[in-house]
């Protein structure tokens, strides 16, 4: 573990859900290594070890946080506090408030007062940030609470490009109403110049992230051949290329298909992806691509959250696979 302490590397895992998309964000600063696995924030020493971190000053400042959704370049928190309804007679309990917070509870900015919060990323920039409320309406806020608007009504999964001026999300194909059978595609939205772009519809396009260069957008699908698959959708072009699992229309993973993201990163040169599955046993992957051919692909171990240590070459995981968990730094090359 001996490049983990060289950044203050922060992780974070959101609430499993459907279409949903992960972020990670890396501080500046101090040896520690912060992560989240379910939403509870940890603290690990040079060796990986963990110890559950003492946040009882942010409890007293901002109340019971539930989880942290995601974390600033420069330490702020985004976190969900949840509470119970006013229902009489009832232990039903609502969704989550949106709280600006820090590591030492010194401050505590609410956000929003609906309950109604489940997805929540900064902007590489940490200059705002964008949020989902669970009947997929999507907003973009500042850390003051000076600004807070609307951007779509039918959006999940945001992403932001890495000059923090566009997001990349899913977009429903109808509005939203809580029912099944619901199609999404890919939408992108400029916020210099306030326009939404729709590119594909009528599928279930999860999960979607840019590349570093803004021109390529990575995300799967299940619907378009019956296997979920990678797939990159080119912007300029608008053309879509299937990376995994190709000539497969059935089966699965007991097929040999190549499993899919529930977060990802791509490098700056946009030849490798790490990602994490989406399944149940959760996996830590690592694609290789030449333009949008896949040319080699691997199982790195069994666990969450990958993040860059050095860009290309090598990243740190939770590794849960191998009794209890622990950051793991792995050479990619």
């Amino acid at each position: 573990m001996r490049t983990v302490s060289q950044k203050n590397l922060y992780i974070w895992l959101l609430m499993i859900v459907a279409l949903l998309c992960p972020g990670l964000m890396q501080a500046g600063g101090g040896d520690d290594v912060y992560l989240t696995l379910s939403g509870a924030l940890y603290q690990a020493d040079e060796t990986g070890a963990l110890r559950l971190f003492n946040k009882s000053r942010m409890d007293e400042t901002a109340g019971k946080i539930s989880r942290v959704l995601d974390m600033a370049p420069t330490g702020e928190i985004l976190a969900g506090i949840n509470e119970r309804r006013v229902i009489p007679n009832t232990e039903e309990i609502g969704g989550s408030n949106l709280f600006v917070t820090d590591l030492n509870g010194s401050f505590a900015k609410q956000i929003t007062s609906d309950l109604q919060v489940f997805q929540a990323r900064w902007s590489p920039q940490a200059d705002k940030f964008a949020y989902v409320t669970r009947d997929m309406k999507l907003f973009v806020a500042t850390p003051d609470g000076s600004v807070n608007r609307k951007i779509s009504d039918m959006a999940v999964a945001p992403n932001w490009s890495a000059d923090g001026n566009s997001l990349v999300y899913s977009h429903y194909d109808k509005p939203y109403t809580g029912a099944s059978g619901y199609t999404v595609g890919i939408a992108t939205y400029d916020l210099l110049t306030d326009k939404e772009t729709v590119y594909t519809s009528g599928y279930d396009d999860c999960n979607p992230l840019f590349s570093a260069d803004k021109k390529r957008v990575l995300f799967y699908s299940s619907l378009r051949t019956g296997v979920a698959s990678e797939y990159i959708l080119n912007l300029p072009e608008g053309k879509l290329e299937q990376i995994t699992n190709l000539n497969m229309t059935k089966g699965g993973r007991e097929q040999g298909a190549l499993p899919v993201h529930l977060s990802a990163l791509w490098s700056n040169d946009g030849r490798t992806v790490i990602f994490q599955t989406r399944y149940a046993e959760k996996e830590v992957w690592l694609l290789k691509l030449s333009g949008n051919r896949l040319v080699k692909s691997q199982m790195i171990g069994i666990g969450e959250s990958p993040r860059w240590l050095v860009e290309g070459k090598s990243i740190a995981y939770m590794n849960t696979g191998d009794g209890a968990p622990k950051v793991q730094k792995v050479d990619l090359e």
